[in-house]
């Protein structure tokens, strides 16, 4: 027993040898002649128990709807989600030149965001600055790039998916350090 519980199984008691097909949590209760009765075990002590019924389907039914957890909206949208969004709504309305600029521009948005799916609500600035030190092969396409990613936040927090600050603000651009040759500035002095 002592050995199981190192290897992280924390599940305490025997392990059931009838009915493991059942969801956690559940309870069958074979009362023979009568037929079998489900129940949910509700955690509580002393045990208190839920009755589910006696047919196996709606039993299950009951269960699903009692051990729901419901997750907000605002929490399943994902970057690329409210960018696609974004490219409907908005990108239609710019320039051609800006509007390719801005799908090239979203293609390295989604290699970073979307690379696992991040909620834009897990997006925070320190995100946006391992963005542009990830791309700081290119600062000014980075810079662009960025630029864009707070307008579609902005957009986000318009439409009311996200009510977090932009995590672009505060975050200072990438600069591009031009070697300047002595004989340029001859004429400034």
């Amino acid at each position: 027993m002592e050995l199981k519980r190192l290897e992280g199984d924390l599940k305490m008691g025997r392990t059931s040898t009838r009915n493991k097909n059942l969801p956690t949590g559940m309870r069958a209760r074979h009362r023979g002649k009568f037929g079998t009765y489900y129940y949910l075990d509700s955690g509580e002590k002393p045990r208190r128990e839920i009755a589910l019924g006696k047919d196996y389907v709606t039993a299950v039914q009951k269960w699903a709807k009692l051990t729901a957890t419901t997750v907000p909206v605002k929490d399943l949208m994902k970057f690329k989600d409210v960018a696609e969004s974004y490219i409907k709504d908005v990108l239609p309305k710019k320039a051609p030149r800006t509007r390719k600029d801005n799908l090239l521009e979203l293609a390295w948005l989604y290699k970073f965001f979307d690379n696992p799916p991040c909620p834009m609500e897990g997006i925070d600035p320190i995100h946006v600055r391992q963005y542009l030190n990830w791309r700081s092969a290119a600062p000014v396409r980075a810079n662009r790039e960025k630029a864009l990613f707070s307008h579609i936040f902005n957009y986000a927090r318009e439409k009311g998916i996200t009510n977090k600050e932009n995590p672009c603000r505060g975050i200072k651009p990438k600069f591009l350090c031009y070697p300047v040759s002595t004989g340029a500035l001859t004429g400034f002095f």
